[in-house]
């Protein structure tokens, strides 16, 4: 199991789409709030509409703590025949989650998880839950034991602990450990399905848990190297849609072709790491004392055509009315350009994140924005092969290598 993580601004059509040409074989959606959810109809309506057009099975997230409400969701999303499991969140350590009292702040009221998961059994669907490690590792097991004698058939656990907020930059995840009790629950328990999520960077790790028959999940860095699930290296898909494409826009008389540069500015990707796409990044980034993942010039080119096709998915889903919002656009374009190359290439960021005080539809502002970003990836793309305005002997011996 090669799992994408439930994210707002994160796991919504666009992206599951994207990911799924690149080795991820389960997809949840993103965090919804059932007791916010409840009075948004129109949402609800959004989502039934966007996973039933889907040709995959999808894990709904629910997040709450009131029964009544989950029991209202519930009996209208499973109607829809693709939803393969619905998840409980008890692993969100966010501040939305512990003013809510949702998520990983559930972690110790059992009376509350249980009524809870009583609607998803009297509902007969089948049910998953995400959730934490505790301080301790026999109550962690204990606590999955409890989830199990619940009718709990499918667990991701987080190697983290319940009130760390930062995800992957709140520091490294009790990887060895976690995955150390999963191996034994899973002996123990051989009809429920284990995940590991919590400081997965690399392919490897991901094949390592499978071979053991554990899931391998990420969040915040499949975001930006959409390719993590796979051992490949080169993307036709990626290729083929660029050159497809790439007549639609003529360079020469692009957004971008009067923007001068001020200085010639330098790119140094031997101090290139992914970057968290939080309003916490500065603080964490500064107490990072090893990057945590390189890329090659290569693949930072196959992330920025990864966002060329991604925002084509993101028109799609705006013009038939699937789930996609501006936000989502842009949080993701950021992370897969990465904020480290927009750091230098500032009139390219300027471009990506400028605002829009014009009086237009949501679906105007998508679409428009869509447009920009994917001539802005020609152009990072088209810098990245020439070499403009980077050091062009750390690309070739990383290259080299």
């Amino acid at each position: 199991m090669k799992c994408l993580a439930p994210m707002v601004e994160g796991s919504e059509y666009p992206f599951r789409q994207l990911v799924s040409h690149f080795g991820v074989t389960h997809f949840w959606s993103p965090m919804y709030n059932v007791t916010m959810l409840k009075s948004n109809e129109k949402q609800i309506q959004q989502i039934i509409r966007t996973i039933k057009q889907e040709n995959r099975n999808i894990i709904v997230q629910l997040a709450g703590n009131n029964p009544n409400d989950f029991e209202e969701i519930i009996a209208k999303l499973k109607v829809v025949k693709n939803i393969e499991y619905f998840d409980l969140n008890l692993g969100c350590a966010q501040v939305c989650a512990q003013r809510g009292n949702f998520g990983s702040y559930l972690m110790e009221e059992r009376d509350i998880i249980q009524k809870i998961l009583q609607v998803y059994s009297n509902n007969q669907v089948q049910i998953s839950v995400k959730t934490r490690i505790f301080s301790s590792i026999d109550k962690t097991k204990d606590f999955i034991e409890f989830l199990i004698k619940n009718n709990v058939t499918m667990i991701t656990l987080h190697g983290r602990l319940s009130k760390l907020k930062l995800g992957c930059f709140s520091g490294d995840a009790l990887m060895q450990d976690t995955v150390t009790l999963l191996k034994d629950m899973q002996k123990k328990y051989v009809y429920v399905k284990f995940i590991y999520n919590g400081g997965i960077y690399s392919y490897n790790q991901v094949e390592h848990l499978n071979q053991m028959g554990i899931g391998a999940m990420s969040a915040q860095i499949i975001l930006q190297n959409p390719m993590l699930m796979t051992p490949q290296e080169s993307f036709p898909i990626l290729d083929q849609y660029w050159y497809d494409k790439f007549e639609q826009f003529n360079l020469d008389q692009n957004i971008l072709q009067d923007i001068k540069y001020n200085e010639i500015q330098s790119f140094d990707i031997t101090n290139l790491y992914l970057s968290v796409s939080n309003d916490k990044q500065n603080l964490v980034i500064k107490k990072q004392v090893v990057p945590m993942l390189f890329d090659t010039k290569q693949q930072r080119i196959n992330r920025i055509k990864a966002c060329y096709l991604f925002c084509h998915y993101c028109e799609y889903a705006s013009q038939n009315n699937l789930e996609v919002t501006i936000s989502c656009v842009l949080s993701i374009s950021m992370s897969l350009f990465g904020r480290d190359f927009l750091k230098y290439q500032t009139d390219l960021r300027d471009q990506i994140v400028q605002k829009d005080y014009s009086h237009i539809t949501d679906h105007e502002r998508i679409m428009k924005r869509c447009q920009i970003i994917k001539t802005i990836c020609q152009e990072a793309v088209k810098r990245l092969m020439d070499n403009k305005g980077f050091q062009k002997h750390n690309y070739q011996k990383i290259d080299e290598k």
